[in-house]
């Protein structure tokens, strides 16, 4: 509780109302792994934002998330429409942790797949958290002849009135 109040009482980000919105285990987490109080602010929010549980956290810490963000960062919403910064930011993403996969070397294509499907969800938050998952295998015919997508997610728009559009 010390160091909770010595971490959090004089910030000079707007850490106190942030803490109290997440679980305690979480904070105490985040406290003992991060040492920076920007990093804090980062991973409070994110658990905040996409309702990491303990788990998602403590990989997203040890993973670096917060450090391979800040590598990734552009200034595409400064410098493009915003509809078109969007889409920038997804063509450049280089970086995609998939660690939850628990795949070990070598594994095929197949292997992959499944492991994949089987953790859909931790798939799509690495993607970015806003997607949904339309299906595996997707058939799609061009020019006469099917083609199968390994994986079809889509990207979700809040349209507004809890109303949403793929």
């Amino acid at each position: 509780m010390r160091t909770f109040y010595e971490q959090y009482f004089d910030s000079s980000l707007i850490m106190p109302p942030l803490v109290a919105e997440i679980p305690w285990t979480h904070n105490i987490l985040i406290l003992e792994k991060c040492k920076d109080e920007h990093q804090r602010f980062y991973y409070i929010n994110m658990t905040k934002k996409f309702k990491w549980s303990k788990t998602l956290l403590i990989n997203a810490i040890d993973n670096n998330h917060y450090q391979n963000t800040l590598l990734n960062q552009t200034n595409f919403s400064e410098t493009l429409q915003i509809d078109i910064a969007k889409n920038a930011d997804l063509i450049i993403k280089d970086e995609y942790i998939f660690d939850f996969l628990n795949l070990t070397e070598p594994y095929n294509e197949a292997q992959l797949e499944q492991a994949i499907l089987t953790n859909i969800r931790n798939f799509l938050f690495e993607l970015g958290g806003d997607f949904s998952f339309i299906g595996n295998q997707y058939p799609v015919k061009y020019d006469d002849k099917t083609f199968k997508i390994d994986f079809l997610p889509s990207r979700i728009t809040m349209l507004g009135s809890n109303r949403f559009e793929n």
